[in-house]
């Protein structure tokens, strides 16, 4: 039992200077982190600030996109229908003449 008493002892007098050097450096590791942890933080802002901005003009480009699309849509709609108008008041006559005939 005296034996065990003297070896907790040694290793309680050597493991005391090991813990304080391990928090001591924990601690100076933490605090590096933290310094560094800053400067990334501004890079990120940076960075998501970019994001921001390029996602708002793509979102600006599609608009103007769909607004031409839409645009072209109806104009070609409008001739469309203009040539059905055309059509239909060029064949009237051809359509009256059968009409008679098979009357």
């Amino acid at each position: 039992m005296g034996d065990l008493i003297g070896l907790v002892s040694v290793v309680m007098i050597f493991s005391v200077p090991i813990i304080a050097i391990m928090s001591s450096h924990r601690k100076e590791m933490l605090e590096m982190q933290m310094q560094n942890g800053g400067v990334n933080d501004t890079a990120l802002r940076a960075e998501l600030e970019r994001l921001r901005e390029e996602v708002k003009n793509l979102r600006d480009t599609t608009t103007q996109y769909d607004m031409s699309i839409d645009h072209t849509l109806q104009t070609l709609g409008n001739r469309v229908t203009a040539l059905e108008v055309n059509n239909r008041a060029a064949n009237q006559p051809e359509i009256q003449q059968v009409i008679s005939r098979s009357l």
